[in-house]
C-alpha cells in the first residue's frame, strides 16, 4: 500500500510525500518503521530534506517532490487506478462496487478544497464511511478493514 500526501499551505507550497515503506532488511539502514511516535518527526526530515525540481527519497521507500493534489490525482487517473472519493453523500462503502487497485481520496479536517472537490467528481466516485465524521485515521482504518474484507472473501483483488 502507497500513502501520497499533499501539502498545499505555507511556507512553499504545494509538497507532494509518497510513502511506501520497505519491508525489507536491516533497520535504519534498508527501511524506517513508520509508528504514531515518529510520524511527525519523519515529516518534518521529509519537508526539510525537498530539492527544488527533483523527486528525492529520503528514506527508503518515502518521497518528496513539489507537485499539485490535482497533478497527483490526474496521475493515477492516467495509470487506471480507481479512485474514490469520501464524501458524507456519496455511497456506503458496505454496499459500493470497489473495483481493482482503488484509490480513496480524503481531505483534511476541513475537507478538499471546493474547486478541486469539482474536479474530483467528474473522475472519482463519490463514497462514505457512515453518517458521522471521523478523523482521517479512523478513517483510512475503516477502510482498511472493508478491503480486508472484501479480499477476504473474494470480492476485491489487490
Amino acid at each position: 500500500m502507497k500513502l501520497h500526501l499533499c501539502f498545499a499551505g505555507p511556507p512553499t507550497p504545494p509538497r507532494h510525500l509518497e510513502i511506501m515503506p520497505v519491508t525489507e532488511g536491516k533497520t535504519g539502514v534498508d527501511k524506517i518503521y513508520l509508528a504514531k511516535t515518529n510520524v511527525s518527526a519523519i515529516l518534518k526530515k521529509m519537508l526539510y530534506k525537498y530539492k527544488e525540481g527533483k523527486k528525492n527519497e529520503v528514506f527508503p521507500g518515502f518521497w518528496i517532490e513539489k507537485k499539485s493534489f490535482l497533478d497527483i490525482v490526474k496521475e493515477l487517473h492516467e495509470e487506471g487506478r480507481n479512485l474514490y472519493v469520501l464524501d458524507p453523500d456519496g455511497e456506503d462503502i458496505r454496499t459500493a462496487e470497489i473495483k481493482e487497485n482503488p484509490v480513496f481520496i480524503l481531505g483534511d479536517h476541513k475537507g478538499l478544497p471546493e474547486k478541486e472537490y469539482k474536479r474530483l467528481k467528474q473522475i472519482c466516485i463519490p463514497i462514505t464511511i457512515g453518517k458521522r465524521t471521523y478523523f482521517a485515521s479512523q478513517t483510512v482504518a475503516v477502510v482498511n478493514n472493508e478491503l480486508d474484507r472484501r479480499e477476504d472473501d473474494g470480492r476485491l483483488a489487490r
